[in-house]
């Protein structure tokens, strides 16, 4: 389950044995804690982390959250941040 989540970015509430209404408490779980902890503190929005996020980056970025490496999710965001400050926008 873990790794079909990290390839696709689908938590399938069948494969978990759970309700759908349970994967979908889980992910918001985890983007508040994202937002929250990462993004926030660095002045970043969601869509505005998201337009520095090459799709090929999206599997390891998943691993980094099942695995609670959000130091790797910061330093991106840091860098996006300074981008975007350098850039103006």
């Amino acid at each position: 389950m873990i790794d079909g989540y990290i390839e696709s970015g689908i938590l399938d509430h069948t494969i978990a044995g759970v309700d759908e209404l349970e994967t979908t408490i889980v992910e918001a779980a985890f983007a508040a804690h994202g937002d929250r902890t990462v993004l926030k503190p660095l002045g970043l929005t969601m869509d505005q982390w998201q337009e520095h996020i090459d799709d090929a980056e999206l599997p390891a970025f998943r691993r980094a959250v099942v695995e609670g490496d959000w130091q790797s999710l910061i330093a991106h965001a840091r860098a996006a941040a300074k981008m975007r400050l350098d850039l103006g926008i």
